[in-house]
């Protein structure tokens, strides 16, 4: 089993998906859009990068080796009649034949200014000179030696077509278009004629919003004994749907991993060593022993609401919280707080997570405030001042101890659909300074979050993915770290200007999450962890590093699912006790080291779905809903 990745390169599993290892020897690329297995061989495959390369293995991925001089390769596809025959096409419109299984090519038509995105051999022709291809804004045709015809008036009506698949048997085949924005289409006759199977298939007009740009459906799978279990895979923006009789029906099974950590905190005060983690979907839990035992604290956060339809009627259901961030009072022993962001509001609780009180709902069509972080002021206990910042952009403050906060700045929408990131200085009760991430870059308020000045260089505008780190001791050295999509970037004088460190020579590198030991001005210590090339570490505050801990370790919020929690925490008496502590995985586990960082280990966490309490605090919430309902309906 091989599974491709964007960053990571390749992996390998020999085990059905129990364990996997890295496969990339070979690659020029880790960015690997598609793996391919040849028909009817288990050592033969053929990936795709997404810089257009075409690689082949012949001994299931133990090695690579590039196939093909054609460059901007978008789409591949095999011959079930002639199984040396492979079609490939290219960004300019081109398309290949090779007969040799990918020895030599030789071009067999061109279709102009054309986008392919997907080639499948048409069984009707022995010749091998007759396909389908799909294309981003032509639809489905059929190229028939050499004359291009279109499908559209034959029933396939999507102009934007994903993936095109063969089932073939007895002299007999089907074949399955996947539309991008209306879904399945199936021929029974040789492609003459389509109908469109779609029920249970769903869109979600968010796909369509500026902010995403994305199709509704986006890939398309079919079962190797299809012809005995009709099994057949879709994947789109709304989630995950299969079907089990050849496409007629789809249902849709969770596709989200809501065990995923996405969030951990860690306080040491007093001798005593607090965590925190939250789980992307309705469980968190806190330690006060340094991770040895668990107690669940996600109470209160299922809620009853409606919507008005098209129709002007009320339709019912149960939000789900979903987290995004935790965060410790400093002064957690003596005052109890702690606070937490889900997708509808940021929630207090002042006694360990007993209970929790909503203090920061912002108005809106949808009352949202995705992967809204939260800072409390190292002066917390005396200052009493907590910061929240959304994805939005929004600035909030409270000078209660959250009990209220108040919006005091606007800062801009942040890129994609990525968290933002907002740190507060070690020594904000004199130089009131503040970082943020913003639509340009990293920005800076040196007046408590008032206001807010790009100090970022021109180059950061065309990056991504911004994660910001602050150094402890800030007010001392004015070091901050910044990572990105495209590097790690430090500044050392708060700002003005900035250095982009280096990896094993190469710069060009996306940082997943970065943090600071927190002796860093005695140590000069900080780790970085680096998509596909695992976690590195420097001594000398940036100048050089070395790769530490196992060559797979994943530590970064993972991929879709959003997180406003740094990755990597570091145990505040990392000095005595050499620990650190990371996340990154699809079930409820983190890592711990014990030893600066060079070996890890998985430590389990309580996953608490639901439960008694929490199904009896529901139940009133909904008996007093309906029942408020009821006084309205009268009324």
């Amino acid at each position: 089993m091989l599974l491709s990745s964007v960053g990571d390169g390749i992996y390998k599993s020999v085990d059905g998906g129990s364990s996997w290892c890295k496969a990339n020897e070979g690659l020029s690329s880790l960015n690997i859009l598609k793996i391919c297995f040849f028909p009817g061989s288990d050592k033969i495959a053929f990936s795709i990068s997404k810089e257009g390369d075409l690689f082949k293995t012949i001994n299931a991925g133990e090695s690579w080796s590039k196939v093909s001089d054609v460059t901007g390769i978008t789409a591949i596809t095999f011959s079930l009649q002639h199984l040396d025959n492979i079609l490939i096409s290219d960004n300019a419109g081109s398309i290949f034949l090779s007969n040799n299984c990918g020895v030599s090519w030789e071009k067999i038509a061109s279709l102009g200014e054309v986008s392919i995105q997907s080639l499948s051999f048409d069984l009707r022709d022995t010749s091998e000179q007759s396909f389908f291809v799909g294309t981003k804004n032509n639809g489905l045709l059929n190229v028939v030696s050499g004359t291009i015809n279109s499908c559209r008036d034959a029933g396939v009506s999507d102009v934007w077509i994903r993936k095109i698949s063969t089932i073939y048997k007895n002299g007999q085949y089907k074949i399955f278009v996947l539309g991008a924005n209306e879904g399945l289409f199936v021929s029974e006759d040789s492609g003459k004629t389509w109908k469109k199977r779609v029920r249970g298939l769903t869109r979600d007009l968010q796909a369509e919003e500026p902010k995403y740009n994305s199709s509704h459906f986006i890939d398309m799978e079919i079962s190797s004994n299809f012809i005995r279990d009709s099994f057949l895979l879709v994947g789109g923006f709304d989630g995950m749907f299969c079907s089990t009789n050849a496409g007629k029906t789809w249902n849709e099974p969770p596709s989200l991993p809501e065990r995923s950590v996405v969030g951990l905190s860690v306080l040491a005060q007093e001798g005593t060593k607090y965590i925190a983690v939250i789980n992307y979907m309705a469980s968190a839990c806190l330690s006060e022993d340094g991770g040895n035992s668990w107690k669940n604290i996600a109470w209160d956060f299922k809620y009853p609401q409606y919507k008005e339809d098209k129709m002007d009627l009320k339709r019912f259901s149960i939000r789900q919280p979903r987290f995004y961030d935790v965060c410790f009072s400093p002064d957690f022993k003596n005052d109890k707080i702690i606070f937490v962001s889900l997708i509808y509001g940021v929630f207090r609780s002042e006694n360990k997570g007993v209970k929790w009180k909503s203090v920061l709902q912002p108005t809106g069509k949808e009352n949202l405030v995705r992967c809204t972080v939260v800072a409390a002021s190292p002066e917390f206990k005396n200052d009493n001042t907590v910061f929240a910042f959304t994805q939005q952009g929004h600035v909030y403050k409270s000078k209660n101890k959250g009990i209220s906060f108040d919006q005091i700045s606007f800062i801009g929408n942040q890129k994609g659909n990525g968290s933002p990131s907002l740190v507060v200085s070690s020594g904000y009760a004199k130089d009131r300074t503040l970082f943020a991430t913003g639509p340009e870059g990293v920005y800076r308020s040196e007046d408590a979050g008032n206001s807010w000045t790009r100090v970022s260089s021109e180059k950061f505008m065309r990056l991504s993915d911004y994660r910001l780190a602050i150094a402890p001791a800030y007010g001392k050295n004015g070091t901050l770290l910044v990572g990105t999509n495209w590097g790690l970037f430090v500044t050392k004088d708060r700002g003005q200007s900035w250095t982009q460190c280096s990896f094993e020579g190469s710069k060009d590198i996306w940082i997943k999450g970065i943090a600071f030991s927190p002796c860093y001005e005695d140590d000069r210590t900080f780790l970085a962890s680096i998509k596909g090339r695992g976690l590195f570490k420097t001594d000398d505050g940036g100048k050089n590093f070395r790769k530490i801990g196992d060559d797979n370790l994943l530590f970064g919020r993972l991929s879709g699912l959003e997180s406003a929690s740094m990755p990597i925490a570091f145990s505040p008496t990392y000095q005595k006790d050499n620990t650190i502590y990371a996340f990154g995985l699809p079930e409820s586990e983190y890592f711990r080291s014990t030893d600066r960082g060079e070996t890890w280990e998985n430590m389990k966490v309580p996953y608490n779905r639901f439960n008694i309490r929490g199904a009896a605090g529901l139940s009133a919430r909904c008996f007093k809903f309906f029942i408020d309902l009821c006084k309205k309906s009268i009324k």
